[in-house]
Protein backbone atom coordinates (compact mmCIF):
# COMPACT_ATOMS: atom_id res chain seq x y z
CA UNK A 1 0.00 0.00 0.00
CA UNK A 2 1.48 3.33 -1.02
CA UNK A 3 0.13 6.29 1.46
CA UNK A 4 1.79 8.87 -0.64
CA UNK A 5 -0.89 8.23 -3.80
CA UNK A 6 -2.63 11.51 -5.02
CA UNK A 7 -6.48 12.09 -3.50
CA UNK A 8 -8.90 13.56 -5.29
CA UNK A 9 -11.66 16.16 -4.37
CA UNK A 10 -15.28 15.11 -4.34
CA UNK A 11 -17.98 17.11 -2.85
CA UNK A 12 -20.24 14.65 -0.17
CA UNK A 13 -22.78 15.47 2.54
CA UNK A 14 -21.93 14.27 5.97
CA UNK A 15 -25.02 13.45 8.80
CA UNK A 16 -24.28 12.46 12.13
CA UNK A 17 -27.23 10.98 13.65
CA UNK A 18 -27.93 9.61 17.73
CA UNK A 19 -30.75 8.33 19.38
CA UNK A 20 -32.35 10.96 21.65
CA UNK A 21 -32.89 10.14 24.90
CA UNK A 22 -30.49 7.21 25.06
CA UNK A 23 -29.33 7.66 28.78
CA UNK A 24 -33.18 7.01 29.56
CA UNK A 25 -33.35 4.02 27.11
CA UNK A 26 -30.28 2.40 28.90
CA UNK A 27 -31.23 2.74 32.30
CA UNK A 28 -34.83 1.32 31.05
CA UNK A 29 -33.93 -1.70 28.54
CA UNK A 30 -30.68 -2.84 30.99
CA UNK A 31 -29.43 -6.10 28.96
CA UNK A 32 -31.47 -5.02 25.71
CA UNK A 33 -30.29 -1.99 25.14
CA UNK A 34 -27.71 -3.28 22.58
CA UNK A 35 -30.58 -5.08 20.35
CA UNK A 36 -32.95 -1.47 20.64
CA UNK A 37 -29.60 -0.22 19.43
CA UNK A 38 -29.08 -2.64 16.24
CA UNK A 39 -33.19 -2.20 15.51
CA UNK A 40 -32.32 1.65 15.22
CA UNK A 41 -29.15 1.29 12.95
CA UNK A 42 -30.89 -1.27 10.91
CA UNK A 43 -33.73 1.15 9.92
CA UNK A 44 -31.10 4.28 9.57
CA UNK A 45 -28.93 2.09 7.51
CA UNK A 46 -31.90 1.11 5.66
CA UNK A 47 -33.11 4.79 4.69
CA UNK A 48 -29.28 5.85 3.93
CA UNK A 49 -29.14 2.92 1.39
CA UNK A 50 -32.15 3.39 -0.07
CA UNK A 51 -31.27 7.14 -0.47
CA UNK A 52 -27.95 6.27 -2.40
CA UNK A 53 -25.99 7.09 0.36
CA UNK A 54 -23.62 4.89 2.94
CA UNK A 55 -23.48 4.60 6.52
CA UNK A 56 -20.01 5.41 7.28
CA UNK A 57 -19.62 4.30 10.92
CA UNK A 58 -21.52 3.40 14.12
CA UNK A 59 -20.20 4.62 17.67
CA UNK A 60 -22.28 3.56 20.67
CA UNK A 61 -25.64 5.59 20.10
CA UNK A 62 -24.56 7.47 17.00
CA UNK A 63 -24.05 6.77 13.18
CA UNK A 64 -21.89 8.51 10.29
CA UNK A 65 -23.86 8.86 7.14
CA UNK A 66 -22.58 9.74 3.89
CA UNK A 67 -23.74 10.66 0.58
CA UNK A 68 -21.13 11.36 -2.67
CA UNK A 69 -22.32 14.22 -4.58
CA UNK A 70 -20.13 14.47 -6.92
CA UNK A 71 -20.59 13.15 -10.64
CA UNK A 72 -24.18 13.02 -9.94
CA UNK A 73 -26.49 15.90 -12.00
CA UNK A 74 -27.35 19.03 -9.89
CA UNK A 75 -31.20 17.94 -9.34
CA UNK A 76 -30.28 14.63 -7.99
CA UNK A 77 -27.70 16.35 -5.69
CA UNK A 78 -30.38 19.12 -4.38
CA UNK A 79 -32.68 16.22 -3.97
CA UNK A 80 -29.91 14.34 -1.79
CA UNK A 81 -29.35 17.71 0.23
CA UNK A 82 -32.56 18.38 1.26
CA UNK A 83 -33.19 14.54 2.33
CA UNK A 84 -30.18 14.59 4.20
Amino acid sequence: VNAMVAGRKVDIIIAFCSIGNFTDATETLKEEVMQFVNQIGEIVHGCVDDYMGAPNKNIGDCFLLVWRLSGIEPEKQKKLADMA
